[in-house]
């Protein structure tokens, strides 16, 4: 089966609004797009202020892993030439779909009072160099959430 949104006509600025408008209806204090080289959204940054002060969350959009599944699943949008370039703005435009449907999915969750938006993105939440996530992955799990002796 194919990768989700693989034949998404979207362009990446529409998604990036919709997503912003969708965390901004949940509270969120700050959003901002973030870009990486070619001046290319590259993913959100957001801020949720909660009893204990504002966390900030980040949420990369990792495009190379969507060219690879496009590649492997070999399906292309029917549309236009089929070059590089134009490849990698599809898996772009395919990546922040995803990432909206996620997100999307996830608010879905916090409005049925399953659980609260901070802990749906916790791990997206900063923590030092990166994200939450990272910090655990790079420091092992197990030995980063050791309680102190």
């Amino acid at each position: 089966m194919p990768i989700k949104n693989y034949t998404t006509e979207i362009p990446v600025d529409r998604t990036i609004a919709e997503l912003s408008s969708a965390l901004a209806g949940k509270g969120v204090s700050m959003i901002q797009t973030m870009y990486g080289g070619a001046g290319q959204p590259a993913g959100l940054r957001f801020a949720i202020d909660t009893k204990d002060g504002t966390l900030t969350f980040a949420m990369p959009i990792k495009v190379d892993g969507v060219y690879a599944a496009l590649v492997r699943d070999n399906v292309w949008p029917p549309r236009g030439r089929r070059t590089d370039e134009n490849r990698r703005k599809h898996a772009r435009a395919v990546a922040w779909r995803i990432l909206h449907d996620w997100a999307l999915a996830q608010l879905a969750i916090v409005d049925a009072e399953m659980a609260e938006l901070q802990e749906i993105f916790l791990p997206y939440m900063l923590a030092g160099e990166g994200t939450l996530y990272r910090y655990l992955s790079d420091n092992g799990f197990q030995k980063a959430l050791a309680a102190p002796e």
